[in-house]
């Protein structure tokens, strides 16, 4: 089976694609409020357990 070559343009619309999309993401994770609450107990008690840290944010439902 031959691949077909990409065209230079299209490249450059998938890299800029991807890079717009992880942006967000990145943005996303950092406003999240799983975040938000890891910032808050980590200013609260700097010396948290990880472990601790996530039973003390995680959501509590099951989906």
């Amino acid at each position: 089976m031959a691949g077909r070559k990409i065209s230079q343009r299209q490249l450059k619309k998938l890299v800029l694609v991807s890079i717009v999309l992880g942006i967000l993401a990145g943005v996303y994770y950092a406003l999240s409020p799983y975040q938000r609450c890891v910032r808050e107990a980590r200013i609260d008690q700097p010396d948290i357990a990880e472990g601790a840290l996530v039973d003390l944010c995680a959501p509590t439902h099951r989906w």
